[in-house]
């Protein structure tokens, strides 16, 4: 018998072209279309590993494989023919990388919709007296971070690179706590036993200007998108917005003894704000509407709250050990970390910067 040899290859180049283009060949010939990824969620986890990420797609089947980059993920659970399953592996790094379905023969095609982010932490030891704890950080209009240091009673500034230098502040004991950079080119923080508000020139000049009785126990503080300066009031259960000229106008926040902690203005042109007690991310508008958002974590104790680079909000879990991500429409995703993470900001190289209480290091969550 006389095999066609010129007949196979051609059949075998076809075989190879459909299979390229997202398709292979089935039993007597037929044609059957290779699974596709519409929707990664999360789209964001630690680069140890460990995230639980739903896949959105089609064709999806029993069997497949799943890989993060280049990496396979260890458990795939198909739950549909359009969702499954799959725990991420660990990374080197961060960064972005596709995540692709594969029936063996055909694999998903690469595309924005695939795109899952990792994340990763370091940390910057800042010198000083042991007691010298973190409460609040913020990028300055100088491009550096600065943080308040309540129990040391001092601001201190912070390059890129890691190199700090401390400025102490005039009147003793007056427990530093928010901070944020200001309308005016200086940054401004709260005094929470000295009941004022402080301002500090990038070269370290301080003023502090006193409130009234009224105000207890500032707390965070943000520029609102409105030129004016934006804080919580802890005991008072209020958000206050303060004008440059210093015109104080007071909202109480409707779950009571909320303990309203940090504050941030949102890219929504809104202010957001955490709920340390109330477990509930708050959000006002500059005409004073507040909108309250609640985390799934139980006493989570929120602290600190910034607007991301994704255009997200970013805040602190510390009783939760978490960071957490919420979007403008309310939805939230939570990632562990070490303990007791107090405060977070932006920082000027496009990563997320934080502290932790009972520790004077500083930690980036890379993406």
């Amino acid at each position: 018998m006389t095999v066609n040899t010129r007949r196979w290859s051609a059949l075998a180049l076809l075989s190879f072209t459909l299979a390229a283009c997202g398709n292979s060949a089935g039993p007597g010939g037929t044609t059957t279309t290779g699974p596709t990824v519409t929707a990664v969620s999360p789209d964001i986890g630690l680069s140890a590993g460990g995230t639980t990420v739903t896949l959105t797609g089609t064709n999806f089947k029993a069997g497949m494989s799943v890989k993060f980059g280049g990496t396979l993920s260890s458990t795939v659970n198909v739950t549909s023919a359009t969702s499954l399953t799959a725990i991420s592996p660990a990374a080197a790094g961060a960064g972005k990388v596709d995540v692709t379905v594969s029936d063996g023969a055909v694999v998903s095609p690469p595309s924005s919709a695939d795109q899952f982010g990792y994340v990763a932490f370091a940390e910057f030891p800042v010198a000083g007296p042991s007691d010298s704890r973190n409460a609040d950080i913020v990028t300055g209009p100088d491009g550096n971070l600065w943080t308040t240091q309540s129990n040391g009673n001092r601001i201190v500034r912070i390059t890129p690179a890691g190199a700090a230098t401390a400025f102490p502040l005039p009147s003793e004991s007056s427990y530093p706590q928010g901070i944020t950079s200001g309308p005016d080119g200086n940054v401004w923080f709260t005094e929470f036993v000295g009941h004022s508000i402080g301002r500090i020139t990038p070269a370290g000049v301080i003023t502090e200007f006193s409130l009234s009785d009224s105000i207890n126990y500032p707390q965070g503080i943000t520029s609102g998108p409105d030129g004016n300066l934006w804080f919580t009031e802890s005991t008072g259960n209020r958000i206050g917005r303060i004008t440059p000229a210093g015109v104080i106008t007071e909202f109480t926040v409707p779950t009571a003894k909320s303990f309203p902690q940090g504050i941030t203005s949102g890219p929504d042109g809104n202010v957001w704000f955490t709920e340390n007690a109330g477990n509930k991310i708050g959000r006002i508008t500059p005409a004073g509407v507040i909108t309250e958002f609640p985390v799934a974590t139980a006493a989570s104790s929120l602290f600190g709250i910034t607007a991301g680079p994704d255009g997200n909000l970013w805040f602190t879990e510390q009783g939760g050990n978490k960071i957490g991500r919420i979007t403008r429409s309310g939805v939230i995703v939570e990632f562990p970390t070490g303990e007791y993470p107090v405060d977070i900001t932006t920082g000027p190289d496009g990563n997320l910067w934080f502290i932790r209480a009972l520790s004077s290091a500083v930690g980036v969550l890379k993406r």
